[in-house]
């Protein structure tokens, strides 16, 4: 009967769903108290694939919207409304839920209660706070990720929340909140607007990254969870547009290389699958060298080029795979081919970005890559070199 629900949710829309639901509710009656315990537990455990709607969450719901039910139907209602309310707001298409914010998610910075020499002086005492402040703090300091000062937005914001992550202080259940609300930021018109400044995508690609080492240390995202941040990362990176690396005034924004960073630690992840990692590559291929006339001079190359290595050593590719790869990469279109690269700006950007790419990864390949890497790698990569040169 669950199964069933949600089973449908794979191949139909928001309206057959929730009359499919509707008639669960209807007909379905199974008797006795001390079943409505399993039954959600089981509810529980299959709503908790769903990206947006984790089991804290739905515990407090049930409880709250349940009550003492002797009827396990009841709660498959319940749980079927949540699950349409979902796909009511499906892009338009696609069937994929479009992740959104919950009501409660911040919006201030400093955050309230706090002042900016409060954070700085946090910061002065290496972010000690106890449990509970480390998670409530965590969430509270997401608006800061997008703050104009690089002292609060890198040197405090991003800093506590990879200090917190990698000391293992924060909770799975504040991750996936964090993750709630910054996958969304990651394809949201918003982040290219000229009154976000360009912080707000970046900044959310690296916090992201942490919440993916994370998962890849101690899992905890489901696998669904997992794949739907895989592909809002490769969109993202794939759709970066802003160059623009460090300012003397405003710090770091580096949306190429905080967007590596994020399929780096994703190719590092093992429960990541192939068709993830396909996904990063064709990313990564996209920004080796923009189509505008910008010259990479903020180590872009070398971060786009860790996450190719780290992909390689996953060993799912083969041979042949990278060859078909590396060609669509060093092809010289729109010039007519690499000699012509000296005549123009294009070209000469062109030439530049693709080969500081390519000599980053020969690198890590002699000096980090494992023989069978090599031995898939080094040819073509070689090739490539040779036809750009």
């Amino acid at each position: 009967m669950i199964d069933s629900c949600f089973d449908q949710s794979d191949r139909h829309h928001e309206q057959a769903l929730s009359g499919h639901c509707a008639s669960i509710r209807r007909q379905q009656r199974i008797p006795g108290s001390h079943f409505h315990i399993d039954c959600t537990q089981r509810i529980l455990r299959r709503i908790a694939i769903e990206p947006y709607v984790t089991h804290f969450t739905l515990e407090r719901a049930v409880r709250k919207h349940a009550g003492p039910l002797q009827h396990a139907s009841a709660i498959v209602g319940f749980i079927c409304a949540v699950f349409a309310a979902q796909w009511a707001s499906a892009q338009p298409g696609t069937g994929q839920p479009v992740p959104k914010s919950t009501p409660e998610a911040p919006s201030q910075c400093p955050p309230a209660g706090k002042s900016r020499v409060a954070l700085l002086e946090l910061k002065s005492q290496a972010f000690k706070l106890d449990p509970a402040g480390v998670q409530a703090l965590s969430i509270a300091l997401i608006p800061c990720l997008a703050d104009p000062d690089p002292q609060i937005r890198d040197g405090v914001a991003f800093e506590a929340l990879s200090t917190w992550m990698r000391g293992r202080q924060v909770k799975p259940e504040t991750a996936i909140r964090l993750l709630s609300v910054l996958q969304p930021q990651l394809t949201s018109q918003r982040g290219q607007q000229a009154a976000d400044q360009g912080f707000t995508q970046p900044f959310a690609a690296l916090t992201l990254a942490e919440i993916v080492r994370m998962d890849r240390i101690e899992p905890f995202l489901s696998a669904r969870q997992r794949t739907s941040l895989a592909t809002s990362s490769a969109a993202y990176l794939k759709s970066v547009a802003d160059y623009r690396g460090f300012d003397a005034a405003s710090g770091w924004r580096h949306g190429v290389a905080h967007g590596a960073d994020l399929l780096m630690q994703l190719a590092l992840n093992l429960r990541v699958d192939k068709p993830a990692l396909d996904e990063n590559l064709a990313a990564i291929a996209a920004q080796v060298s923009p189509s505008q006339e910008h010259f990479y001079v903020y180590g872009e190359p070398t971060r786009l080029a860790a996450a190719t290595f780290y992909t390689a050593q996953r060993q799912v590719h083969s041979a042949e795979e990278w060859t078909r790869w590396f060609e669509a990469l060093t092809d010289p279109a729109p010039l007519e081919n690499w000699k012509s690269a000296f005549t123009s700006q294009r070209g000469l950007s062109k030439r530049h970005n693709t080969l500081a790419f390519l000599q980053a990864l020969y690198t890590l390949l002699q000096e980090n890559g494992n023989a069978q890497t090599k031995e898939r790698l080094l040819p073509p990569l070689q090739k490539a070199l040779e036809a750009v040169w």
